[in-house]
């Protein structure tokens, strides 16, 4: 893994990762959102079309970022789907190191 780092070399706060690597992402840890309601009230072919953001799913760490409080954020890219599979999104956002896993082979 090769890092590029930004011009200043004491204040590293951006590290591209070339190539990106493969993650295994926690959707409920990078995803912010309010609380579902208990009981939804779309009709099912509504919910069945609208974006799963929950569970796991595999993605690419294309990069890292330092912010001023000393945590590091991942920037990731994935697909996610909706419950039936029909629909899809190719997403790409920075999320909490913690939602993020290496994926060993």
């Amino acid at each position: 893994m090769r890092w590029r780092e930004e011009p200043y070399p004491r204040t590293p706060t951006y590290r591209e990762v070339r190539p990106p690597l493969p993650v295994t992402i926690n959707l409920d840890q990078a995803i912010a959102r309010d609380n579902p309601p208990l009981r939804s009230v779309s009709p099912l072919w509504v919910t069945g079309y609208s974006i799963k953001l929950t569970g796991y799913c595999p993605g690419m760490l294309h990069a890292w970022l330092r912010l001023g409080t000393r945590v590091w954020l991942a920037e990731c890219s994935c697909i996610v789907h909706s419950p039936n599979n029909d629909a899809r999104h190719d997403l790409r956002q920075w999320m909490p190191a913690s939602a993020i896993t290496p994926q060993h082979d």
